[in-house]
């Protein structure tokens, strides 16, 4: 089953050679809640939700702003029905 891993991360690395998060692209509190909840450990140490950020009032507060800034989002906010969507 290791080697099974191996292959597959070879595969992973030769398909995307640097990582989404390289240069912060892309974090913020909705990535650091789902690391804090969901991650996986492939390599190094276990991680508890204590080892990893995640902040529920920057998270409640980026998603309020967010929610906001889309238009999706500035549906919902206006009471406009989104089903079908």
């Amino acid at each position: 089953m290791v080697e099974e891993f191996q292959e597959v991360f070879r595969e992973l690395v030769s398909r995307h050679p640097k990582p989404f998060f390289e240069g912060r692209q892309g974090l913020n509190p909705v990535t650091w809640h789902e690391l804090a909840a969901h991650a996986v450990v492939l390599r190094g140490p276990q991680l508890t939700a204590a080892d990893v950020w995640a902040d529920r009032a920057a998270l409640r507060a980026y998603c309020h702003t967010n929610r906001k800034q889309t238009a999706l989002g500035a549906r919902c906010a206006a009471g406009v029905s989104v089903r079908g969507a």
